[in-house]
């Protein structure tokens, strides 16, 4: 290991939390969608956006917190466009990650090696996966933020004197970080372990983790009357649980067979794949190795070494969940890696910035690229072509209804067009929704589409409709 004594100057190391802030900030900033986007693993943006600008509930869990959090950054005046304000606030949340991830670091290695330190932490923040959920609306940079949080306050926990205060607010910090995605529960083995040594005020964690779900409490209240997104039938005991639990996911969980398990973890280790990603787990691995062959306190590796087990949760759950988008659960998986990355990195100081750099060089033309798919002009045209008081029937693909929800009922285009899902037709929450908001549409008692077309047609135009590819077929009414 390097000498323990730290020869960055004192005034890199005072600057150096702005600096966690700042590079990712503007980095990302550069490269953030002024429009709804369609890429970077973002399909429910226009779902999320909609749920909380109408009042709604979007997918399982509900995403409370986020929902309540971003309803309120989108009243600032901020951004070219409605979507643009969401896209802002992923940016600021993924931003404050990276500083507390930062902080984190710092502790876990005493107070040195900042450039590693710094090193370790961009490079977490421009791996494809983190850098597209930072600049996009979704749920993950808030997630991210609230899941730093966490690991900061049990670092210090581990490392400075417990106090029942900080005990607390790691349990309040996992309990709503759950309620932004429910694989944060992962962090309750590591303040387990964080507090083996106090496990008397281990049950203030658990008052704490207890507060921090409340907000799922809201979903109660069973979303605003007029939005055309709320998902199940959170009025009611059964139909909340069947929410927050995720319910509708639990099938795709540990679902993938080993052999295509194995083939979602080749591409990370081959360089032609232009994402470097294998940088991260095996840089944190022999960083984190040698660190215990050569740390005269062994002591202090505990907690590395507790949150590398936690990110190793986290990867076989992402790699093991059967759906196209498995990718962007390893986000918490690249963040926690970055410790265990800073002791490999803390061999080469200011050299060790080269593998950011590299990160940057590689995914940046990716992100530019991606800035400017937005699905605005086909949204336009399909309303333009859409004739009056039409049923708008969706393909049952995710990309084609939730933009068409966002541009419909969050920007409140044609306002005389009424948005029906092919698949949620098959929910009785679903129907019974759309039949308390258009009391005059018929054949919604039962799933049956060709049904529901014939015994509307008289009275409406019915349209067919699909974006990526664009698609618009419609009858005369």
């Amino acid at each position: 290991m390097p000498s323990e004594e730290d020869t960055h100057p004192t005034q890199l190391k005072r600057i150096a939390p702005i600096i966690a802030f700042c590079v990712p900030f503007f980095t990302y900033l550069a490269t953030t969608p002024t429009d709804l986007s369609d890429g970077l693993f973002g399909s429910d943006n226009g779902e999320l956006i909609t749920a909380a600008v109408t009042g709604g509930i979007p997918h399982p869990p509900g995403y409370p917190t986020w929902l309540v959090a971003t309803r309120t950054f989108s009243l600032l005046p901020i951004g070219q466009t409605l979507a643009h304000r969401f896209n802002l606030f992923s940016v600021v949340c993924m931003s404050v990650a990276m500083l507390f991830l930062f902080l984190t670091i710092q502790k876990a290695l005493n107070n040195k090696h900042t450039i590693p330190a710094l090193a370790a932490v961009f490079s977490a923040a421009f791996v494809l996966t983190v850098w597209s959920q930072a600049v996009i609306t979704e749920v993950y940079a808030l997630n991210s933020l609230l899941l730093s949080l966490a690991i900061f306050v049990l670092c210090k926990l581990e490392y400075d004197e417990i106090s029942a205060k900080l005990v607390f607010g790691a349990g309040l910090l996992i309990g709503l970080a759950a309620t932004t995605h429910l694989t944060s529960l992962f962090l309750l083995p590591l303040s387990a372990l964080v507090l083996r040594k106090r496990i008397l005020l281990s049950p203030l964690v658990g008052c704490g983790f207890v507060v921090g779900l409340l907000p799922f409490g809201l979903l109660f209240l069973g979303g605003a009357p007029d939005s055309p997104i709320v998902w199940g039938q959170p009025e009611t005991l059964s139909g909340w649980w069947w929410l927050v639990s995720g319910e509708i996911y639990r099938a795709n969980v540990l679902a993938l067979p080993p052999a295509d398990v194995l083939e979602r973890v080749k591409p990370f280790f081959q360089l032609s794949q232009l994402e470097p990603s294998f940088l991260i787990p095996i840089g944190g691995l022999m960083g984190l190795g040698l660190a215990w062959v050569e740390q005269p306190e062994r002591k202090r590796l505990i907690f590395p070494t507790g949150l590398l087990a936690t990110s190793l949760l986290y990867a076989i759950y992402a790699l093991s969940y059967d759906t196209g988008d498995w990718r962007v659960f390893l986000l918490p998986f690249n963040l926690f890696m970055a410790l265990p990355l800073a002791y490999g990195l803390s061999q080469f100081d200011a050299v060790s910035l080269l593998v950011p750099l590299l990160f940057v060089f590689v995914n940046f033309p990716i992100m530019r690229e991606a800035q400017a798919d937005t699905v605005r002009p086909d949204a336009i045209q399909l309303f333009e072509q859409a004739p009056a008081d039409a049923i708008l029937i969706t393909d049952g693909r995710d990309r084609t209804l939730f933009p068409i929800w966002y541009f419909r009922y969050a920007e409140n285009m044609r306002p005389d067009t009424v948005v029906v899902d092919y698949n949620l037709l098959a929910f009785d929450w679903y129907r019974s929704r759309l039949s308390q908001q258009n009391p005059d549409l018929l054949g919604l008692e039962r799933d049956d589409l060709e049904a529901f077309k014939a015994l509307n047609d008289p009275a409406y135009p019915i349209c067919e409709i699909s974006l990526q590819p664009f698609a618009l077929s419609c009858t005369d009414g």
